[in-house]
């Protein structure tokens, strides 16, 4: 009898353990996404039986979120709105109101309201993501600068998801280095073993610490869309920190999660576009604009709805396959745009600007009295003086590369 009842005792507990556990990975890994986590109390799973380091890095990063945000938020906004608001519209409304209330209001409010809106938007919105709607749609983000060449990514990294692994298999680039995978997350990532041309079966702290790289593109955020901000924004800072120490003299380009299309929304109510959106305006507000850029794709995908159109996307979330190079020609445009910010904030255009005029000036003194007796040496020194062929072909030799890389992915 007493082995029944211990051995029932034992079965109880494990049970118990079972349910517990089941019901603490169904709150994290199953509604935690979704949003309906909230309120439940559930027990969190010990680190030892956790097999998922993505679980490991949401449990710290609640357990940090826990004492920083309930102290700061509430205390501010209770404390700047009701001394603004009511002081400042009592006072202006009733002098603009008592001053033209019979002359003019019939005139003025039907002209304003129409011509203003529709200038409004475009001037608010290429500056970045801030609210729901897509950015000015471009072709190029800059197009004063000419597109970066291969070359500018023979010392790159593409960080990212199954997105990223499109543009790998569709728009590689010889010389860059890919590190991505289906599901890939700012949350995951520390696990992952990658495998790719250069590199085999390495971690991204690896592959940091192992080659050093000159520009790092990160492409995440789609994945882990449903989880909270803070906790997201948290975990795509500990990424860039980790960054800035294995890689720090790297240029960090952070680019924004690319929007979805209404199917994928419908059955995805977190990564529709006004929840994409607002998490690229926090993404955006991580780029310093001194080594670490942002870059929004959507200026050229996304629709005048916000959504990812039918003829670019299949199943709305990633691009076709002939779309891809697409992409990779706006990411050279973007890279360009960085290069050029990059050198107005470390100061490396003052002594390019500095010398051109100075080498300008002195060659034309020197030919000015050659020119006045032979007039065929006027202009032989301005075609030696752009250098027309060392750069063309290096771009030959390098726009061989790429092609025969895509052939060599395709089966």
């Amino acid at each position: 009898m007493k082995k029944r009842y211990l051995a029932l005792l034992c079965a109880i507990i494990i049970s118990m353990a079972a349910v517990l556990a089941a019901g603490a990975y169904g709150k994290y890994a199953v509604l935690a996404p979704l949003g309906l986590e909230k309120g439940l109390k559930l027990p969190e799973i010990p680190f030892a039986l956790l097999a998922d380091d993505g679980l490991k890095m949401r449990i710290e990063l609640a357990r940090e979120l826990k004492n920083e945000p309930p102290t700061e938020a509430p205390t501010e906004p209770p404390t700047e709105p009701p001394t603004e608001a009511p002081t400042e519209p009592p006072t202006e409304a009733p002098t603009e109101a008592d001053t033209q209330p019979e002359t003019e209001p019939e005139t003025e409010p039907p002209t304003e309201p129409v011509t203003e809106p529709p200038t409004e938007p475009p001037d608010t919105e290429p500056a970045g993501n801030t609210g729901f709607g897509p950015p000015e749609h471009r072709p190029v983000p800059n197009p004063d600068v000419t597109p970066v060449d291969d070359e500018w990514f023979s010392d790159a990294l593409f960080i990212g998801d199954s997105r990223t692994e499109g543009l790998r298999d569709y728009a590689r680039v010889d010389g860059a280095d890919y590190f991505c995978d289906v599901g890939m997350s700012v949350f995951n990532i520390y696990g992952k073993s990658i495998s790719d041309w250069r590199f085999s079966n390495m971690s991204i702290k690896e592959l940091l610490s192992s080659v050093k790289y000159g520009k790092v593109y990160i492409n995440l955020g789609i994945n882990e869309a449903g989880y909270g901000m803070e906790e997201l924004i948290r975990a795509y800072s500990k990424l860039l920190d980790l960054i800035r120490e294995k890689e720090p003299e790297a240029i960090i380009i952070i680019q924004a999660i690319m929007t979805t299309g209404r199917r994928e929304a419908a059955i995805r109510p977190y990564s529709a576009p006004e929840k994409l959106f607002a998490i690229n305006k926090r993404l955006e507000e991580l780029a310093d604009g001194v080594n670490v850029f942002y870059i929004d794709v959507n200026e050229l995908v996304a629709g005048e709805d916000g959504y990812l159109p039918e003829d670019l996307s299949g199943d709305g979330c990633h691009l076709y396959a002939k779309k891809h190079p697409m992409w990779m020609d706006w990411i050279r445009a973007a890279s360009a745009d960085v290069w050029e910010k990059y050198k107005l904030a470390h100061g490396l255009t003052e002594p390019a600007d500095a010398t051109e005029p100075t080498d300008n000036t002195e060659p034309t003194d020197a030919t000015e009295p050659v020119t006045a007796e032979n007039p065929l040496e006027a202009t032989s020194p301005t075609d030696t003086f752009i250098p027309t062929e060392p750069v063309t072909t290096g771009p030959t030799t390098q726009s061989e590369s790429p092609s025969d890389a895509s052939d060599g992915l395709l089966p």
